[in-house]
């Protein structure tokens, strides 16, 4: 589930805690400082929200979808990433993404070229690899943990939509988060899954290039950017499953209603059929 981050905690709190009992796995917040289909609307910072969700939850796995390199260092993420997974008690998803020029011109007053966005990209999620390690980057002055001793570090989600983001993925990745791309908005219903089924068989190819096992990948897809409406109803919910799978994905993703959405909005969805949904997806 993608969401809450549209909500004061005074709302979210139960929020989160329905999604546990509705029996999803996992839900996820964006990494935005601003973004076109927010103007307006209030957003809470991802991380300060996981932290509080992390509390009022036991099982539900929690994570960024995705954390923007655009705007994250290395170090402040990895130690953010490994405090989420302490609060968590190991249950935190450090999804991680390029990041968009939107959010680069909030904080720098300017954007960067998609090669060094992408450069940058790569350092973070290496960084975050080294720094897990024990290694660090640019000093030994200060050497603290990099993470509570005895834990397992973040789960490393990587979303990647081209060949050098593959790799990044096989290289370095626990996980790869795909939602078709940048096209997919303007995507048919069926080209919208032959683009993903066609991105997973290239992180299968990549995974095979770097002499990893492609079976070991979690393969995560979010669903409802683009044309399909995975919520519509309970039949083309476990259609969306039922494609995903056939595609290569192990898990979907899906948008959770935002507060003011009316019927026939695209993140409307009736929450009776969000609860029949997943049932019927645990009974499969």
């Amino acid at each position: 589930m993608f969401g809450p981050w549209l909500e004061p905690w005074a709302a979210a709190r139960s929020t989160w805690q329905s999604l546990e009992l509705l029996g999803f796995d996992v839900a996820y917040l964006g990494d935005h400082l601003t973004h076109p289909s927010l103007q307006g609307r209030w957003i809470g910072d991802p991380y300060t929200m996981l932290a509080a969700a992390a509390q009022v939850t036991t099982e539900l796995e929690l994570g960024t979808l995705v954390a923007s390199a655009a705007v994250r260092a290395p170090a402040p993420l990895a130690r953010t990433a490994a405090t989420l997974q302490d609060l968590s008690s190991g249950r935190f998803v450090l999804g991680v993404g390029a990041g968009v020029p939107g959010d680069e011109e909030v904080l720098l007053g300017e954007t960067r070229t998609n090669k060094e966005r992408f450069d940058r990209f790569v350092e973070t999620v290496e960084s975050l690899e080294s720094l897990w390690s024990g290694r660090p980057l640019r000093t030994r002055a200060v050497t603290p943990l990099p993470l509570v001793p005895g834990q397992a570090r973040p789960h490393l989600m990587i979303s990647a939509h081209g060949p050098r983001g593959y790799d990044l993925v096989a290289r370095c990745g626990d996980g790869w988060s795909s939602y078709g791309g940048a096209r997919a908005a303007s995507l048919s219903d069926e080209d919208f899954w032959d683009e993903v089924t066609r991105q997973s068989a290239a992180v299968t190819r990549a995974c095979e290039s770097a002499a990893r096992d492609p079976n070991e990948l979690r393969r995560s897809l979010l669903v409802g950017y683009g044309p399909v409406n995975p919520l519509g109803s309970e039949q083309t919910y476990l259609e969306c499953l039922e494609r995903a799978e056939q595609a290569g994905f192990n898990e979907v993703v899906v948008y959770w209603p935002w507060p003011d959405s009316t019927p026939g909005d695209r993140f409307w969805a009736d929450h009776e059929v969000i609860q029949s949904a997943i049932a019927r997806a645990r009974d499969r």
